[in-house]
């Protein structure tokens, strides 16, 4: 949730052409289906609980891979270049 709220807060554009963009909306994303696992689970919706946390598992997996892509900041922080 943290991670997620963080992405509000970027304001720098430029950095790779055909993302700039996609922070807010994602971040958006996110919370909303964190806070709707929760609904699920205090709903005693076990089964839909767990697989929109798979599917919000997955999806953060997928943003951590695009923010490594060259050009990106968190790139340039683990390469060097």
């Amino acid at each position: 949730m943290f991670v997620a709220i963080t992405g509000f807060f970027i304001f720098e554009t430029g950095v790779a052409a055909p993302f700039d963009y996609l922070s807010k909306p994602l971040s958006v994303l996110v919370l909303v289906m964190l806070w709707w696992g929760i609904r699920l689970a205090r709903a005693g919706k076990i089964k839909q609980h767990r697989q929109t946390m798979t599917q919000l598992f997955w999806l953060t997996m997928l943003i951590g891979l695009l923010t490594i892509q060259p050009g990106r900041i968190v790139h340039q922080m683990l390469t060097g270049v």
